[in-house]
């Protein structure tokens, strides 16, 4: 009978509609999605360019704490720094303290390579994922070989000889708040010394990850990093005797 082809072509045509209608509400809020992250690309070149203009001003000499400006990971180093929202290994807390959320099981990273002119850089860290949050630690340090001490009596050295070196330590943690966003905070002790005069001083790290479902997922990572106390050398070196 023709009824029943005409009521099943009717019906098909109610669940293609439906179909087409999905497919359109789809279309369009990933639209909308890709507004919002084109406005917030806009917004950080806006802010990576006025920073990039910024940073041609040398403060050589009159900054503190530089052991911080080391990459802690050759691998993240490799990647031109760009691992703010998706670190490669557990050397998250230079990057982003948020990513270590994405270890499930117990990690360890060490890191031991030379630096400039004879100097060398250590670090290590570990995080430590709980039911609840995930926790870390690490050391940073560097350090340099013993050096003659000269001056203007003494050019050839005085018979001393001194060192000098840096050291950092940071406790961590980071928690999912939803599976789409996660934070993290690290607090860290800094530590400069040359021969007898030392320095430290505290900071703060805080980082988010943000999870967009797009494709395989969209990633994005916000960090503020080394927030903190001023520093200032101490100790004998700084004073200066004269007989008259």
């Amino acid at each position: 009978m023709i009824y029943p082809k005409i009521l099943s072509t009717l019906i098909k045509g109610v669940k293609m509609n439906h179909l087409f209608r999905q497919n359109y509400l789809y279309r369009e809020k990933l639209i909308e999605r890709g507004k919002i992250i084109l406005y917030f690309l806009i917004f950080c070149l806006f802010v990576f360019n006025v920073t990039i203009a910024g940073s041609d001003i040398s403060k050589s000499g009159t900054t503190s704490g530089v052991i911080l400006e080391i990459p802690a990971s050759p691998r993240g180093l490799a990647m031109g720094s760009a691992v703010i929202a998706n670190s490669p290994d557990a050397a998250v807390f230079y990057w982003n303290p948020a990513l270590a959320t994405q270890f499930k099981k117990l990690t360890i990273c060490m890191v031991s390579t030379p630096w400039l002119v004879g100097t060398h850089y250590n670090y290590f860290s570990t995080v430590i994922p709980t039911s609840f949050i995930t926790i870390g630690a690490y050391v940073s340090t560097w350090s340099m070989p013993d050096m003659k001490v000269r001056n203007e009596y003494y050019p050839l050295g005085t018979g001393d000889k001194f060192s000098a070196g840096d050291m950092v330590i940071g406790l961590a943690v980071a928690r999912d708040l939803t599976d789409h966003f996660t934070i993290g905070g690290t607090i860290k002790y800094i530590q400069e010394r040359i021969w007898h005069s030392s320095a430290y001083g505290f900071a703060l790290d805080f980082g988010s990850i943000f999870l967009i479902d797009i494709g395989n997922g969209l990633r994005i990572g916000t960090t503020l990093m080394n927030y903190g106390t001023e520093m200032k050398l101490t100790g004998r070196d700084l004073y200066h005797y004269h007989d008259p």
